[in-house]
């Protein structure tokens, strides 16, 4: 069982999955990678979430850095980055 923590916020809750919300995101990428800089996940839909897999395997734990880039409703570029804590 896999658990997922906001590393910068250790008052929120784990969650199974982690998900990052685009809600003011008009186009939308979003990469996951790990403290080496290899990116773990991709996707440029804010429906898809990740699983804490890496290529068909458990990603081990650890902190993973997470960007997304896209543009908001008048065409500004975003860029949102954080950190995530994965543990089993």
């Amino acid at each position: 069982r896999k658990k997922f923590k906001n590393s910068e916020d250790i008052s929120m809750d784990v969650n199974e999955e982690f998900k990052f919300y685009a809600y003011s995101f008009t186009e939308f990428d979003f990469y996951i990678m790990d403290r080496w800089g290899r990116e773990v996940f991709a996707t440029n839909s804010d429906e898809i979430t990740w699983n804490g897999m890496y290529k068909g395997s458990p990603a081990m734990d650890g902190v993973y850095i997470y960007v997304a880039r896209g543009k908001d409703l008048d065409g500004n570029e975003l860029v949102k980055k954080g950190t995530i804590v994965l543990t089993r």
